[in-house]
């Protein structure tokens, strides 16, 4: 990392000296400048970069306080500590209000002295080093064209450029550096939304039951409340529409079996969560309906949906065959299951799974299923 330096501002040249010196027998890494007025502290923070300043209060000609402003203009990221005698501590509070880091006042301690330069640097050189990250993020900028060869990385960016057209939120999760500021980046610069400011928020900074009322916000009430699952597929077809409606594309349906795996899930984040799955899956749907294979391309988050027997001769099967196989057997599973807790009552189980009443006849005699054994 540049070194920085250090700069000692006082009219007195003997505390002047003092200070200095006491600060060198710390910090002896440290280029340290002194100036005996505002007009000369100017001159060196042009010519060098200083990272922290020491600035007696009251001088004459350029004040403390118009150093500090003058200072910031400079360098924004300037850490700027006022010395002040015990008369004008109120002005030095006031000087903390315009942007100072601290104020120390005399006689000067000696451990204070240490500790708050000893902070004010190492500040100054984390927002040096945020700086220089910031400026080789926009190397990278999304708005350049990056011709991906991965596979993996080409399905990511595939997936950018369809949920950047939405006005949805969007959670971009991984472990630590492997770029999801960088993902959040190139979905603004994608947006409807490009020409205005992208923030940045520290995350871990807040406390953990903040963090979602502090991005969202919340409404009284709202963290209470619970999805009864025979009105799921109700709720997935009006939000198919709904969705549909907010992207400005033509209506679209979903296979009975898609809706069939949908319904058998918990959702534990209640309606919002399945709303935010519903959009995830029309955003990807490329303007076909929703089928069980965009589920599985979709997927993250569901709990596993019954698997075909291992004994299942898939080695003289077309995939089409195959295909057709594991759904009759996941549709014979999920119907077996909805009998059990309808006993049998085929209309209530065409309510609960949206599926058809002649659709699930013609499962029950394909699979040969015996429903009587749950009517009683």
């Amino acid at each position: 990392m540049k070194p920085f330096s250090m700069l000692v501002v006082d009219d007195d040249g003997d505390f002047l000296k003092g200070i200095i010196r006491s600060l060198k027998i710390k910090f002896t890494q440290t280029e340290i400048f002194g100036a005996m007025s505002g007009a000369q502290a100017l001159e060196i923070l042009k010519e060098k970069e200083i990272g922290v300043i020491l600035t007696d209060l009251q001088m004459p000609g350029i004040s403390g306080h118009d150093l500090l402003l003058q200072g910031l203009e400079l360098n924004p990221n300037l850490y700027v500590v006022m010395i002040t005698g015990h008369g004008t501590v109120e002005n030095a509070v006031n000087a903390l209000k315009k942007g100072a880091w601290d104020f120390i006042a005399k006689p000067v301690e000696r451990e204070t002295l240490y500790h708050i330069v000893e902070k004010a640097m190492e500040y100054y050189a984390l927002v040096s080093k945020n700086r220089r990250l910031q400026d080789i993020i926009k190397t990278l900028s999304p708005e350049k064209s990056v011709h991906w060869e991965s596979r993996a990385m080409k399905q990511l960016t595939e997936k950018i450029s369809a949920i950047a057209v939405t006005d949805y939120t969007v959670l971009v999760t991984g472990e630590s550096g492997c770029g999801k500021e960088y993902v959040a980046k190139m979905i603004h610069s994608q947006s409807k939304r490009k020409q205005e400011a992208c923030h940045t928020l520290n995350c871990p900074a807040i406390p953990e039951p903040l963090l979602e009322s502090e991005l969202f916000g919340h409404v009284k009430g709202a963290f209470t409340g619970a999805e009864r699952k025979e009105h799921i597929p109700l709720l997935v077809r009006d939000f198919i529409n709904k969705t549909c409606r907010e992207l400005g594309i033509p209506p679209m349906d979903i296979e009975p079996v898609a809706l069939s795996v949908l319904s058998r899930q918990s959702w534990p984040g209640n309606v919002r969560e399945l709303l935010n799955y519903v959009r995830r899956l029309v955003v990807f749907s490329n303007g076909k309906n929703i089928d069980f294979q965009l589920i599985s391309l979709v997927e993250g988050g569901l709990e596993s949906t019954p698997l075909p027997a291992e004994n299942t001769p898939y080695e003289n099967m077309s995939y089409k065959e195959a295909k057709k196989e594991a759904l009759d057997l996941f549709s014979r599973n999920y119907l077996t299951r909805l009998f059990e807790q309808t006993r049998g009552n085929i209309s209530e189980t065409s309510r609960i799974s949206g599926i058809e009443r002649a659709s699930i006849q013609k499962i029950i005699k394909r699979r040969d299923i015996d429903i009587s054994q749950y009517r009683g």
